[in-house]
């Protein structure tokens, strides 16, 4: 039974099984406010390579980043390997939505007051409230020990959002749980 409150779910691939693949999963449109329901968008991509290394830029996933999560107002956004979830456990036992630091993450201003971004990774506040924190400024590789453990202490430092109640009809508010 469709529940527009709730948001709705959108996946989207390029269709491509090479370097080039880039794929997204979102909940957006969620316009409960007084409960931990979210709006969060996932940016993956593959491994770099010579063939996207015009493609896992910075400069090219940053804006898009913050851009989407203008747009959708989301809790949480990001753009991480395809991979990463190899490397970067998501949460027993948290259906949805469990956050995992990734390449940028993102997190918007209703829930950045409960992050403490780690020292390791570059971290901005864009105008609105939010935090971006970025694992890298080179192209993220899991391959890279030094990728994974900022990524991992990312990972670390949204334990606060991931302690928030789910499913969104917990009777307890976000402001509560801090």
């Amino acid at each position: 039974r469709p529940l527009p409150r709730s948001g709705y779910g959108l996946t989207a691939w390029n269709g491509r099984a090479d370097p080039n693949s880039v794929a997204m999963h979102s909940q957006i449109g969620c316009d409960i406010t007084d409960l931990s329901a979210a709006n969060y968008i996932d940016l993956w991509f593959r491994p770099p390579a010579r063939e996207n290394e015009h493609l896992l830029t910075l400069p090219v996933f940053k804006p898009a980043v913050l851009t989407l999560a203008e747009i959708w107002n989301t809790t949480w956004c990001e753009a991480a390997h395809f991979e990463r979830v190899d490397v970067i456990k998501p949460i027993p036992g948290r259906r949805s939505p469990s956050y995992l630091g990734g390449w940028i993450t993102y997190i918007g201003p209703r829930f950045a007051s409960l992050i403490k971004p780690p020292a390791s990774a570059i971290t901005e506040h864009p105008p609105g409230g939010g935090i971006l924190m970025i694992a890298t400024e080179e192209p993220f590789d899991v391959g890279n020990p030094k990728h994974i453990a900022v990524a991992r202490d990312i990972n670390a430092a949204l334990a606060p959002l991931n302690a928030l109640p789910w499913p969104p009809d917990s009777d307890v508010a976000p402001e509560t749980v801090a």
